[in-house]
């Protein structure tokens, strides 16, 4: 089969294809944006975002503020455990020492133990 290039044939052919570049052009350019409800629906998104990340800004804040406290609170629990564990020595010292102790020293252990 064999084709033959005739003026008619290019003609038409560029016809053609001027006819689908129109088409496909004005499909493209003509299509109708509303850019003002999009401007508007962007604005109200990035007011929202803004709300949300000073709020974000708060929150931070806070959380912050209550890592500090627990810290805090940790320190003093550590400190608290040291001082049972000192006590706890001491007191199991004078326990094991009580068998031989005079009544004096008794009292004196009962009375120290509850001041």
């Amino acid at each position: 089969m064999k084709i033959e290039v005739t003026k008619t044939n290019l003609i038409l052919a560029a016809v053609i294809l001027l006819l689908l570049g129109y088409i496909a052009f004005t499909s493209r350019s003509h299509t109708p944006i509303n850019d003002l409800k999009y401007k508007t629906e962007i604005d109200s998104l990035n007011q929202a975002i803004s709300k949300y990340q000073q709020h974000q800004i708060v929150l931070d804040k806070k959380i912050l503020s209550y890592e500090l406290d627990i810290k805090k609170l940790d320190r003093e629990i550590d400190s608290t455990k040291q001082v049972i564990i000192e006590q706890r020595k001491y007191y199991g010292e004078k326990i094991k020492n009580a068998g031989r102790y005079t009544p004096n020293e008794l009292d004196s252990f009962f009375s120290e133990r509850y001041n």
